[in-house]
């Protein structure tokens, strides 16, 4: 998915680095040196401030119509209710192609990625019912258990982190396949919450998460699954988009504040360095500022690859992953503020 394309990151940010060295030696150390403490402080202000400012604002302005909206659709609700009962089926017991789930390679791609092909998945051994698979939106007058056609899953190394593979595989599969699949019905009611289009593989989490357990059950045993599709879904996504203005509302402040500061500093450029002396540092101090900027590019690209459910052609961490010198800066995230 763009993953051909990952040299663009690592001559952008050869780029940004040559460019800000040289400028940097023009310009001077102690010149450069205010500068960069600005951004720095501006940076690490807004990387600390916008988490607890979006979740203040979710939680205070917009938690509780989502919540309402997500209760309001009962028959969707009802249907995620069905597919929680999923997890009692037995995921081992599919067969593909003729091929048992003990037999199947599962061999990742250079991308990290394990392709399945499910154009022949037999699904009549593991539990599933045909009033589960109408719950899914199968036509079931058509399908037949013993042979689907569900196209090809793609499970990755982060999602194997959460459940086994036979688990993960059969609830991706289920999710959103169906001739009226579960994922449109639960589009339709998120399309009139959201202010961005949820991508499949974000929505189809939620539902997996139902299917494999990935929640928490609350004081009565259960949560409730607009509670679910709320923090799995929607959250995250609002979120994502506040911290993003709210980063750049801090950040822009901050540097606000700090050009103030640094007006009032600027007589430091006066302490006499031996001029070679001043132009070297001073390109040393570029190499910090570049660092800087290339952060400040891969916590934008992580915020919008997060809100975007990996999506994006060339703009995903598959695509990252690839680059030789860009996928340190873009994982290296000391104040864990997208994790």
């Amino acid at each position: 998915m763009g993953t051909q394309f990952f040299w663009f990151y690592d001559v952008l940010a050869a780029a940004i680095i040559v460019a800000a060295v040289f400028a940097c030696y023009k310009r001077g150390f102690v010149a450069v040196l205010l500068g960069l403490l600005s951004i720095v402080i501006a940076f690490a202000a807004a990387s600390i401030l916008s988490e607890p400012i979006s979740a203040f604002v979710y939680e205070k302005f917009i938690a509780e119509n989502v919540s309402a909206a997500l209760t309001e659709n009962v028959t969707v609700i009802d249907k995620l209710e069905a597919v929680r009962s999923l997890g009692d089926l037995h995921p081992d017991k599919m067969l593909l192609g003729g091929v048992t789930m003990a037999g199947l390679d599962k061999t990742p791609d250079s991308a990290g990625k394990i392709t399945v092909d499910l154009s022949s998945a037999d699904f009549s051994q593991t539990g599933l019912t045909y009033d589960e698979a109408a719950d899914l939106g199968f036509d079931t007058d058509r399908v037949s258990l013993s042979n689907m056609n569900l196209g090809r899953v793609n499970i990755t190394a982060a999602e194997l982190e959460k459940a086994d593979f036979d688990r993960l595989l059969m609830a991706k599969a289920l999710a959103g396949t169906g001739e009226q699949s579960l994922l449109e019905k639960l589009r339709e009611i998120l399309a009139g919450i959201l202010p961005v289009e949820v991508s499949d593989s974000v929505m189809a989490g939620a539902v997996t998460a139902l299917m494999i357990g990935e929640t928490e059950a609350d004081d009565a045993g259960t949560r409730p699954i607009a509670g679910i599709v709320s923090d799995i879904v929607i959250r995250p996504l609002f979120i994502s988009l506040l911290k993003a203005i709210a980063f750049a509302v801090v950040f822009a402040a901050a540097m606000l504040i700090m050009s103030i500061v640094v007006r009032f500093a600027r007589a430091l450029r006066f302490v006499p360095l031996i001029g070679p002396v001043n132009a070297f540092l001073g390109g040393l101090a570029g190499l910090a500022e570049a660092l800087v900027i290339l952060l400040i590019i891969a916590e934008v690209m992580h915020i919008i690859i997060l809100a975007t459910g990996n999506s994006i052609v060339f703009l995903n961490t598959m695509t990252t992953e690839q680059t030789v010198l860009f996928k340190y800066i873009y994982n290296f995230n000391p104040l864990g503020l997208t994790n």
